[in-house]
């Protein structure tokens, strides 16, 4: 049966990619029927090419593989003809972009000319390699250029072109990086102590965190001193990441620069799982290392309160897995975000773990945006009654530590302010009277300033940025959407839009509701077996058994052996019921699936077909009247 749905399948295929190629040829045009525009340009890079203040030239060096590797050429001949296709759009479009295509052949100038600006070939045999890549040349300045090295050829590699091209154009015309100041706890931004030295240092030599590293590009990051009295000018914008124990110096200066039109991004969190204790701390002192930031000062003057001690659990938006939901990592998605927002458009799966729990109210003056937010079924729990609980209690939905999740409102994770923001020091540094009289010194804010603050922070560090499944594809969309906060803070708003098409993980969320339903509708009648049979193993653990010449013995009467077996035989029964509920969900989900894979082979094949016959009766139709 399913050998037959397939056969069917392919052949529907076939005949659909024949009408369509009718209708193509009927009207010569190229139409774009993706999600996303995947093979168009988009708004981002449009912009990116019409700011283009001089010519850019751009190389596409390409090999051509020989009808002997006739395997190798049916693998890449169609992903490479489409990289080339979209790549022509950007010349097309800009009178600024030239496109020079050049073909390498083995052992040739071009060869050389490829491998002396960097680009890689992929070995094919002994002999042979295969070239892909793209170097961008600003032709006012040609010392500056950039290279995208190998361009796999498969539709993997295809959905982040654009943005990788619309980056190298940025890299090479970009005057200066911008400047990001980084104050935080953790070491984001690295030492850059070689591990020689920093041995001899008596310190540990440490590399920047992945998002840090790979955005390096585009944005020189500075660390700023914890002793700072005053936040540079030149500062286009300021990371605040797990700040601890900040003092009123430091505070006043982060003040006084949002209040100076200041861009800020701000990391909390109630329990930080990145924030180790040092090294050689006494292990007295390292059980009670505080492992919790805030910005209590700023967040409640933005509206904010924090539950302390709680960390947000959310039944619905979380982790599933074969076991069952991770409900200790948030995981947002299409209904955790906002229709139109720009940072989290087209983005899937932003893990969030463990993050603190706010509650809102509404400040006069100030414009408040939820980017992320929960589900309705969440609840606020202990941190530390949750770091108690061992890992494999985290997949029990059923678990105590789940009591307090209810139904209610969505609250917020990442917020955004703007407007009118006040002095948290309305009367200056007390400590500094010199402060207090300068003239300078402002309590409103002026120009616009901007505020985006993240309940969390481990969400940043390598551990969870770098998921990759099993193909080295990302597990999370955590990378893009730190670019996407950062560039749109304080960075290039164009590359937010191009990025957003690259996203390919598109959760069936209609599944997940399905889901979740079949879970709720059986739900309470699994709790209530589960607890009936941990109450049968509790009555069974009350029957007195000793150890004999290393058997293991039990001391009960007749009666008693009567009682054992009856309880052994309802927990036997207990727990088939529960298998079967378990079973008749998984069923209802199974059965939805199917006739979503029914809808998505049939459906628009149909409609193709059905256009497809329309054009072919209208040439004929228009044959015979001209016969």
């Amino acid at each position: 049966m399913k050998r037959n749905y397939n056969t069917i399948a392919a052949i529907a295929v076939i005949i659909v990619a024949i009408l369509l190629n009718m209708v193509g040829n009927k009207f010569f045009a190229k139409v774009d029927i993706t999600a996303e525009s995947s093979y168009t340009l988009s708004e981002g890079t449009k912009k990116i090419l019409d700011d283009l203040a001089g010519p850019i030239t751009l190389k596409l060096f390409s090999s051509k593989i020989s009808t002997e590797n006739k395997t190798l050429l049916n693998q890449i001949e169609i992903p490479v003809r489409i990289i080339k296709e979209f790549i022509k759009e950007f010349n097309e479009y800009s009178e600024s972009i030239t496109l020079e295509i050049i073909d390498v052949e083995l052992n040739s100038d071009e060869e050389d000319t490829a491998e002396n600006y960097g680009l890689q070939g992929a070995p094919i045999n002994s002999m042979d390699k295969f070239y892909l890549g793209i170097v961008a040349i600003n032709m006012d300045d040609p010392d500056k250029e950039a290279s995208i090295p190998f361009i796999s050829p498969n539709m993997d590699a295809f959905k982040d072109l654009e943005y990788k091209i619309s980056k190298l154009i940025i890299e090479i015309t970009k005057i200066q990086k911008t400047k990001i100041g980084v104050i935080s706890d953790l070491p984001m931004v690295g030492n850059n102590i070689p591990p020689q030295i920093a041995a001899q240092m008596g310190k540990k030599s440490q590399k920047p965190w992945q998002f840090i590293e790979a955005l390096k590009f585009q944005y020189d990051f500075v660390s700023i001193s914890k002793e700072t009295n005053r936040i540079e000018k030149d500062i286009d914008g300021l990371i605040i990441a797990h700040p601890k124990g900040l003092k009123d110096n430091i505070l006043y200066a982060i003040d006084q620069y949002l209040l100076n039109g200041g861009k800020l991004l701000v990391f909390v969190d109630e329990v930080c799982v990145a924030d180790t204790p040092p090294q050689g701390q006494d292990p007295r002192m390292a059980q009670g290392y505080s492992k919790s930031s805030d910005l209590k000062k700023f967040t409640t003057s933005w509206g904010l309160t924090r539950n302390p001690g709680q960390v947000l659990i959310d039944a619905k938006s979380s982790l599933e897995t074969p076991m069952g939901r991770i409900h200790a990592l948030f995981q947002g998605n299409k209904s955790n975000f906002p229709e139109d927002g720009k940072i989290t458009k087209g983005l899937s799966n932003i893990e969030f773990f463990i993050p603190a729990s706010y509650d809102y109210k509404s400040v006069e003056g100030i414009k408040t945006e939820v980017l992320i937010k929960s589900s309705n079924r969440y609840g606020g729990v202990s941190s530390m009654q949750l770091l108690r609980t061992p890992q494999k209690g985290w997949y029990d939905l059923t678990r105590p530590l789940l009591k307090d999740v209810t139904e209610k409102e969505p609250t917020g994770l990442v917020y955004r302010f703007t407007g009118k923001f006040k002095s948290i020091f309305p009367d200056g540094l007390k400590k500094d009277d010199k402060e207090a009289k300068n003239p300078n010194r402002l309590k409103e804010s002026t120009g616009n300033p901007s505020v985006i603050m993240i309940s969390d922070v481990d969400f940043l560090n390598d551990s969870f940025i770098a998921r990759r499944d099993q193909f080295g594809r990302p597990l999370n969309a955590n990378f893009v959407f730190v670019q996407n906060l950062i560039e749109f803070t304080m960075g290039n708003e164009s590359l937010i839009s191009i990025r957003s098409k690259t996203s390919t993980m598109r959760p069936l969320t209609k599944l997940d509701d399905i889901r979740q339903k079949a879970d709720e509708k059986r739900q309470k009648e699994i709790e209530k077996h589960i607890e009936d049979e941990k109450e049968l193993s509790k009555k069974l653990k009350e029957f007195k058994f000793t150890v004999v010449n290393g058997e293991l013995k039990i001391n009960i009467t007749p009666e008693q052996q009567v009682k054992m077996d009856q309880l052994k035989k309802k927990r036997k029964e207990m727990r088939k019921k529960i298998r079967n509920l378990k079973y008749l969900t998984t069923k209802e989900v199974d059965a939805e699936k199917l006739s979503v894979k029914v809808f998505n082979f049939a459906f628009f094949p149909i409609i193709f077909l059905i256009l497809g016959l329309v054009v072919m009766f209208y040439q004929r139709g228009k044959v015979s009247n001209n016969g």
